[in-house]
């Protein structure tokens, strides 16, 4: 899965990702097919799931569906997932463990489903067979007259590593080639980003794709079955669906050449390997398949463009980069970019101990509080359906002990009609201008009447006899600033708490309350206001007009279930945040965070009960982390045992005040098969264990049986998809779990690794040998011009460069504008564009249009990143900055 949620911000920011060409086929040196996604995209349609030689045949007809669109002249490499490192291991135990909680709730889908998909894991039956059938297809394929000359290589599970990482081993070990990799994986974008070939592209299926195999009826149904028994008296086969899988217009293309050339335009002073090795490793604060996401930096919600933006104001260029030559942190620089993080994060925290800011209030659209030669008791009423009845119109308006006297109609030519409502009495009608009103389902709209501008349909109402109706409305005016400032809403009221606890005397300014929506129908006139709350006796009120401020004689603000330690610390998370003191701010309010977020740790965790150590425990480990995984991406796995020992993250500001050097772990060895299918598989699919082994997952009694949970929580945050929602499993020890593996097999009864197998048929003679990354490959033979590109994206390069060049010659101008909306933001206006306008130097002049009419690079012009590099750096001063932010 890598980074959710990147593929999509990606395409919406860099120009020209999705590589606009002639069409497939695609001619490249290198193939590579992460095949784990390929497997799963043919078990959605397989149909007959009792026969396995029909997933089979779908497969192989994936197969030719993808050889269809791109031709490899050297190799075609076949990756499935072999044993991961223990870091992935936690989160394939999690997904695995959720669909068998959601299966055995669901039980139609138990019984459609014969097929246990997490037999898709090193180690099973199924695996081996599906190798087995690769490697003949392989050597099948590689004799056929038009792939004659192909390595056609098959890495099975046997193989350790993920199959995106064992394909980054070879693309590492021949950058001359070019490379298409087909997988949906958004870990290939960064693995293609920090290679040091020129020439990355990534095929993947379109976004829609899924959405539209869902409700294409047509793929639910059974293919029709051959008649004839097959020769061997086996059960008849259907015939492979040409239509089951994605075909080739379901795929696009997307140029890992245009994300590198438009980072570095971003940022034209930065070298571009370091460049892009800070922004791989910034990129693990919004979370990956290794790590949980901050939730200040949620990628949802404009994370990405606000570290693009911090990024940006450390000038790295001149002070230092994030990450060292050597692939470790610089902590003093890190800091630096957290502090700036830490100011949103101290508002989550504020907002989960209710003292955030609450939902944006809604413009006021109406016209202002009630003017003096109002009569107290008349209110129009608008829009009201035309077919309604002045009894209906009456009892609509009677609610909350409020009496109508009378309604009269006014004129109106067309739409929605409007009408006058007179209350008996001032009491009525002033409740009523602040109350919302609903003939069955509209809403309606009430506002004070001036009935000197009023057309009626038929006689107008007699003038009301005058009333005190000031008397009522002040009265209105104490008793709503009493319940705001009461025991009854305050505690409740996060807006209001907020305001309350920024001083320590409690005093709000009227100023915050003439902004509520009552106040403004009722009073806008902070003098006026300041008069009429004097005369409660339950309020105090200091200072006179503008310069007023309010409070409740007692403190209401603290709820029942807060300590007066946990209320000062408020009060000095408030006064840092003021004081822009940010990273304080925060450890003021770690508590709160690391009790309301304990989840399962790891075995040797620090006790709950101390904050400190659980927050170093959690940053080293998460440092430690992005060290791991920037080691993992550039130059493979450099520690098969580590993991992050938690199911939430550390806050930023405890990551800020972490000191070096950090740990480095140990590298250790991939466990064998078996031990992965012990710690990831849940208790529902143990038949997929060797027989021998099912009882430590089925027997209650079992010594790892604490592993197999069957009841578990998880944890879904308000606007999350299911899919987000954090499993809270225990940990597997793997002390533990070797002691039971051991107990039944012996380690010779372990499955051994096996290397990757190549096939190639030259002069019609068939050759396989093992295949390693290392190795020498032939020369490239794909169809370049004369910079090097494929042909078929010559036209996008040219594009790209001359964009990138552009923006360069800009000082980095070239962000693209958008809307930004995050999902969850409080505001709704997306924090990210509003960052980026306030930041300098972006203005009309930073957009670059692209256009279909771009003129195209010359000849002379390389389109290679080293070319975009050279050309950056011709182009711009030293003392530029970029404006991304």
């Amino acid at each position: 899965m890598g980074v959710p949620g990147f593929y999509r911000w990606a395409v919406r920011r860099v120009p020209h990702l999705r590589a606009k060409t002639s069409g497939p086929p695609y001619e490249f040196d290198n193939l590579y097919l992460d095949f784990n996604g390929v497997v799963h995209t043919c078990v959605n349609d397989w149909t007959l799931q009792e026969q396995e030689e029909y997933l089979f045949q779908l497969i192989e007809a994936q197969l030719a569906v993808l050889l269809s669109l791109v031709t490899p002249k050297v190799l075609l490499y076949i990756a499935l997932d072999g044993v991961a490192p223990r870091a992935k291991m936690n989160q394939q135990r999690s997904r695995r463990f959720r669909k068998a909680q959601e299966t055995e709730a669901d039980g139609i889908d138990a019984v459609i489903d014969v097929f246990d998909r997490n037999a898709i894991t090193p180690g099973t039956p199924f695996m081996q067979r599906l190798s087995d059938r690769l490697r003949s297809w392989a050597a099948t394929q590689a004799a056929a007259p038009d792939l004659q000359g192909l390595s056609i290589v098959i890495s099975c599970d046997r193989d350790p590593g993920e199959g995106e990482h064992k394909i980054m081993d070879v693309i590492r070990h021949h950058p001359e080639h070019t490379h298409c990799l087909c997988s949906n994986d958004a870990d290939l974008v960064f693995l293609g980003l920090v290679c040091e070939s020129e020439h990355v592209y990534l095929l993947r299926t379109k976004p829609n794709y899924e959405k539209r195999v869902r409700t294409d009826t047509g793929q639910s149904q059974a293919p029709e079955t051959q008649a004839a028994v097959d020769s061997d008296g086996a059960a008849p086969v259907p015939e492979p669906a040409a239509t089951a899988g994605p075909m080739a217009e379901d795929y696009e293309m997307l140029s890992i050449v245009a994300l590198r050339s438009w980072l570095c335009s971003q940022f034209p002073d930065c070298a571009p390997n370091r460049l892009l090795a800070d922004f791989v490793a910034m990129c693990c604060l919004v979370g990956n398949d290794f790590l949980p996401h901050i939730a200040a930096v949620e990628i949802y919600d404009g994370g990405l463009d606000k570290l693009l933006a911090a990024y940006c104001k450390l000038k790295t260029a001149s002070s230092g980069y994030l990450t060292t030559e050597d692939l470790t942190l610089n902590l003093p620089r890190w800091r630096g970019l957290l502090e700036q993080v830490a100011q949103e994060e101290a508002e989550i925290l504020l907002d989960m101990v209710g003292l955030g800011w609450g939902p944006q209030q809604l413009p006021y659209r109406g016209p202002g509080p009630v003017g003096p030669n109002w009569d107290g008791v008349s209110v129009v009423v608008s829009p009201v359906p035309r077919k309604t009845t002045a009894g209906q119109l009456s009892a609509a308006m009677s609610k909350q002990g409020c009496t109508v006297q009378s309604v009269h109609q006014l004129k109106q030519s067309r739409g929605p009609a409007s009408w006058l409502v007179r209350f008996a009495d001032p009491a009525s009608a002033v409740r009523t201008l602040v109350s919302t009103r609903r003939i069955e389902t509209q809403r309606l709209q009430v506002s004070w009447a001036q009935l000197n501008r009023l057309q009626f349909e038929e006689t107008p109402p007699e003038p009301a006899e005058a009333s005190n109706w000031q008397q009522e409305l002040h009265r209105a005016v104490r008793e709503s600033f009493e319940y705001w400032l009461g025991p009854e809403n305050l505690p409740n009221d996060a807006f209001l708490r907020r305001h309350v606890r920024q001083r320590r005397d409690r005093f709000v300014p009227l100023r915050v309350f003439v902004m509520f929506r009552r106040l403004r129908v009722w009073m806008q006139d902070q003098a006026q206001l300041a008069e009429v709350l004097r005369s409660s006796d339950q309020l105090e009120v200091w200072g006179e007009g503008r310069h007023a401020w309010v409070r409740h004689k007692e403190d209401h603000s603290r709820r029942p279930h807060e300590s007066h330690d946990q209320v000062e610390r408020q009060m000095a998370c408030l006064e840092l945040l003021a004081a822009r003191q940010c990273v304080e701010a925060v450890q003021m309010l770690r508590p709160e965070y690391y009790a309301r977020y304990p989840g399962p740790v790891a075995a040797g965790s620090p006790a709950a009960e101390d904050v400190a150590a659980v927050e170093r425990h959690r940053s080293v480990a998460f440092l430690s982390g992005i060290e791991w995984v920037l080691h993992y991406y550039v130059r493979g796995c450099r520690s098969w045992s580590w993991f992050y020992p938690a199911h939430y993250p550390p806050l930023c500001a405890g990551l800020a005040m972490v000191q070096g050097p950090l740990p480095v772990p140990p590298l250790d060895e991939p466990v064998a098969p078996e031990l992965q299918l012990l710690a990831v598989l849940p208790p529902q699919s143990s038949p997929l264990l060797p027989p021998r082994l099912r009882p430590l997952l089925e027997d209650t009694s079992s010594q790892i049986a604490d592993f197999y949970p069957r009841e578990f929580e998880t944890d879904l945050k308000e606007g999350d998809k299911e899919w987000q929602a954090i499993v809270l499993l225990p940990f597997v020890e793997e002390k533990r779990l070797r002691q039971a593996l051991f107990s039944v097999l012996q380690e010779s009864d372990l499955s051994q690794s096996q290397q990757a197998k190549a096939f190639v048929a030259e002069d019609a003679i068939l050759r396989s040998w093992s295949f390693s990354a290392e190795k020498p490959l032939p020369e490239s033979r794909a169809s370049r011009d004369p910079d090097g590109v494929p042909v078929q994206f010559a036209e996008a390069a040219a594009a790209i460069l001359l964009l990138a060049t552009e923006t360069a010659r800009k000082g980095g101008k070239g962000m693209p504008g958008g809307k930004g909306r995050g999902k969850r933001g409080q505001n709704g206006k997306g924090a990210a564009v509003k960052d980026l306008k306030e930041a300098p130097g972006h203005g009309e002049d930073a957009l670059v249009p692209v256009t279909d009419k771009m003129p195209a690079a010359s000849n002379s012009e390389a389109t290679s990143l080293s070319a975009v590099t050279a050309l950056l750096s011709r182009n711009c001063c030293s003392e530029r900055q970029c404006s991304i932010a």
